[in-house]
């Protein structure tokens, strides 16, 4: 069973460090309108292409890594979409293939090469509604890959984090339904919440680190916050309560991922002092409370 203390938040703020350490790419492959139209898209119109995202060639297909997330032009006559297909699936990395709309023909090639179902999407990057749905799917795809990407990336830093939120989210509606014991939920359900806020830091382009552990502190308080008011329903509601502890655990989740969201935009996480002293104390006082909570 999981335990809330000051070795699991700093155990998990070293987890997200390391699942950064290895810068994440995005690599278009293609060469034609349909590849310029993912890059103008996916760079968010920056004049000077972000670092993290690559325009494939020959070489740069033969050395994908399992962090990558490949985007395909597959309307493109100079894109080999076999070649693009096989390389991913080496390299076990993301894969996105972007399909002229309404083209029948293209999405029956596309999986005659080994491209799955999920993996397709037919869209016109160059309208903002195509744009905005390639990528959500960009994002999806991405999976724990999107915070390091979208740190690079801020065109797709909205999507990634609504797809981090909403999977965080359910994962705690989950474990709040099927956790009985009083309290016992509560360690598990907070370590994924800080875990989330961190990696929306990622997301923004933060550094996970020790001045990180205001925020922490912060979710760690909300989710106390959280416990309360669960429990105080439950007092009062006879049956279904590990329904509602599991709606409290995604209402809450989506609460504080759109707090983090604000916090993050807002600039706060260059003007929260990390006082060691202050810090110590204040975890002293949540796992004080967590206790309580228990009892």
């Amino acid at each position: 069973m999981a335990k809330l203390n000051a070795s699991a938040v700093y155990k998990v703020a070293k987890q997200v460090r390391a699942s950064v350490g290895v810068p994440a790419r995005l690599v278009v492959a293609g060469a034609g309108p349909g590849a310029s139209a993912l890059v103008t898209t996916i760079g968010g119109g920056a004049q000077s292409r972000p670092s993290g995202l690559i325009v494939a060639d020959a070489e740069s297909l033969s050395v994908l890594r399992k962090d990558d997330v490949v985007v395909a032009a597959a309307g493109d006559a100079g894109t080999d979409l076999s070649a693009t297909v096989a390389a991913a699936r080496r390299a076990r990395c993301g894969l996105v293939v972007a399909l002229p709309v309404g083209d029948a023909s293209a999405v029956a090639v596309a999986r005659r090469v080994g491209a799955y179902a999920d993996e397709l999407v037919e869209v016109d990057p160059r309208s903002a509604e195509g744009g905005a749905r390639l990528l959500e799917v960009v994002a999806r795809v991405a999976g724990p890959r999107g915070p390091a990407l979208a740190g690079d990336l801020p065109a797709l830093r909205p999507a990634v984090v609504r797809s981090l939120v909403r999977r965080v989210a359910a994962q705690n509606a989950a474990v709040g339904a099927v956790v009985f014991l009083p309290g016992a939920d509560m360690p598990a359900m907070t370590l994924n919440q800080l875990r989330m806020v961190l990696q929306i830091g990622v997301a923004y382009g933060e550094n996970v680190g020790p001045e990180r552990v205001p925020e922490v502190l912060t979710v760690m308080a909300a989710a106390l916050g959280l416990r309360t008011a669960a429990r105080q329903a439950l007092g009062i509601v006879p049956v279904g309560g590990w329904a509602l502890k599991g709606a409290v655990g995604y209402a809450g989740t989506l609460a504080l991922g759109e707090a983090a969201v604000k916090y993050y935009e807002t600039g706060m996480a260059q003007r929260v002092p990390a006082d060691p002293v202050r810090v110590k104390g204040l975890l002293k006082h949540i796992v004080a409370q967590r206790k309580r909570f228990v009892d």
